[in-house]
């Protein structure tokens, strides 16, 4: 069987793939930034020392800003890797002597060489 290329062309509406950004930053980068301002104001009980709060925080917001024009779904992706840690070996299981590989295949029967 052989694969021949096609041309498809998709029209998506730049709505659907765009992602919502709060001030330039996902919305959980802007609530974890204002929190952590609203810890220093009121554990320094509205001293002076709290005006430092708000170069403090617009310096995390402009890194914020920066790290999510490379990429806008970064907290997706930490969240997804951190979630699944656990199944993802450091060594993997192919070079591994003890257990076997699992049988999955991403190519189908025909396409695959002893198909």
């Amino acid at each position: 069987m052989e694969l021949k290329e096609k041309a498809y062309h998709w029209n998506i509406k730049q709505a659907l793939t765009v992602p919502i950004l709060v001030a330039g930053t996902e919305k959980q980068l802007v609530i974890f930034n204002v929190m952590m301002c609203m810890v220093i104001i009121f554990t320094t009980h509205f001293d002076w020392m709290a005006l430092f709060a708000l170069p403090i925080g617009l310096f995390v917001h402009g890194i914020c800003m920066q790290v999510s024009k490379k990429d806008a779904r970064m907290m997706a992706v930490f969240q997804r890797s951190t979630r699944y840690k656990g199944f993802y070996h450091a060594i993997p299981m192919v070079h591994s002597k003890k257990r076997k590989p699992p049988a999955f295949y991403s190519l189908p029967r025909e396409l695959r060489k002893g198909g």
